[in-house]
């Protein structure tokens, strides 16, 4: 099964705290292409006290643990959250497994005094950009004795040779350093807009989607739109016994129909009937750093973007800090030269 979609999640995030002189933190990933790393952004997810020094910057990896080899470092000290960014001067070689390692370099660091490194707390083995695959892409914890995964996305960016910062399309990361719930009801809609890379048929609406404990007064109804010819192209319903408690993805059938690169689309989720933010459905979104360097390494950077609107879509907004999980699968097109009524029900734009 094929599907086309946001398909990177973010439920939660993770703090890892260097609170003594022997713990690590390592994100580990596969460097895509050959060229001359010049800045590493990351973020600061915690300080205590008087934070200590840290030293940090790239290593070589083997049996997919940092070796303790740098290939470029620095350090600092920390004293205030946030996106962080440093400049490096180093090759980096296409295929090669590296590790962004964080660590003590001087200073008191103990539990009242500490410096914590931002991860994600969904391990997708994606690059958020385009849904590469890195099976190596993973956060790495050393305890004092031992590495050991994490199981989390990294949170990073990497910046190269011959860019124009802040906004440059070889920038390569992970730029996820927060999710956000957003509830689904009365007027309240959220969703996604996006423009097709090329032309697509698809036959199901999918969303990443959970329900408070206390249960909605309506169903959850999935609506594809096309912002481009002002027209609703598809809705489902999802009966309101179907969504738990904990996010989980939910697809539905609709009759096959063909999205063009050509024009722009919304999928968003509504539950008119359910009045109260007690009893709701929720959609969950990864969000970025207002920063253009770190947005626009998101699902497809600011093209494709978040939709919400307030007011039971009469007027939507966007958002290109934070995104939305949705996915459809993908049927085959119709044969060339076959009448695509005779194919599927609906075909629209052709």
């Amino acid at each position: 099964m094929v599907y086309y979609g946001n398909l990177f999640i973010m439920d939660a995030y993770t703090n890892l705290a260097i609170n003594t002189t022997t713990k690590k933190v390592a994100f580990r990933f596969t460097q895509p292409f050959s060229k001359k790393l010049e800045r590493l952004y990351f973020y600061v997810g915690a300080v205590a006290g008087t934070p200590p020094w840290i030293k940090f910057g790239v290593q070589t990896t083997s049996g997919g643990l940092p070796t303790g080899t740098w290939i470029c470092s620095t350090y600092a000290q920390y004293i205030a959250t946030g996106p962080q960014v440093v400049e490096f001067w180093v090759d980096v070689t296409a295929g090669t497994v590296y590790a962004i390692v964080f660590e003590w370099y001087s200073g008191t660091c103990d539990g009242s005094n500490y410096i914590s490194i931002r991860a994600g707390d969904t391990n997708n083995y994606m690059i958020p950009y385009d849904l590469a695959v890195d099976l190596q892409a993973t956060t790495l914890f050393y305890d004092g004795v031992s590495w050991s995964d994490q199981l989390k996305d990294p949170c990073f960016i990497l910046g190269y040779q011959y860019d124009t910062p802040p906004i440059d399309p070889v920038d390569h990361g992970f730029p996820y350093y927060e999710n956000g719930i957003m509830s689904i009801y009365s007027t309240f809609y959220r969703g996604e807009r996006f423009t097709p890379p090329s032309k697509k048929r698809i036959n199901t609406l999918g969303m990443w989607v959970a329900k408070t404990v206390s249960a909605p007064a309506d169903d959850l109804y999935f609506v594809l739109y096309n912002i481009t010819d002002s027209l609703e192209v598809a809705s489902v319903t999802v009966p309101k016994a179907e969504v738990g408690t904990t996010p989980t993805w939910i697809d539905k059938s609709i009759s096959a129909v063909t999205l063009l690169s050509t024009k722009t689309y919304r999928i968003y989720a509504k539950s008119p009937a359910s009045i109260s933010l007690l009893a709701c459905f929720r959609l969950y979104r990864g969000l970025c750093p207002a920063l253009d360097v770190w947005y626009k390494r998101s699902w497809h950077g600011d093209v494709d973007v978040s939709d919400y609107s307030g007011d039971g879509g009469a007027s939507w907004s966007t958002g290109v800090t934070f995104d939305f999980p949705f996915r459809f699968t993908e049927a085959p097109l119709p044969a060339a030269g076959l009448h695509a009524s005779k194919v599927a029900p609906l075909i629209l734009d052709t």
